[in-house]
């Protein structure tokens, strides 16, 4: 099952993530996903996100910001 996250990003960075993602062909919401998931399980994920991350995705750690009703727990249990 997924769930709508909102986030809210300098427009810049979300350009650059844009960029980032598309050199991968993923789109944002994918990129953030793989994101997330390297920072859930890193010992799990070899993917996209385990490689040494450019200035782009860098920028994006500590600026998601959840609902406040968001369950990171049950997202973390889910994968």
């Amino acid at each position: 099952m997924n769930t709508t996250l909102t986030i809210n990003v300098k427009e810049s960075i979300a350009k650059q993530a844009e960029i980032y993602a598309g050199r991968y062909n993923l789109n944002l919401p994918e990129l953030v996903e793989r994101y997330l998931v390297s920072l859930i399980h890193p010992e799990q994920y070899s993917g996209l996100a385990s490689k040494p991350a450019d200035k782009s995705l860098k920028a994006l750690r500590g600026k998601i910001q959840f609902r406040d009703d968001y369950d990171y727990k049950s997202m973390r249990e889910a994968t």
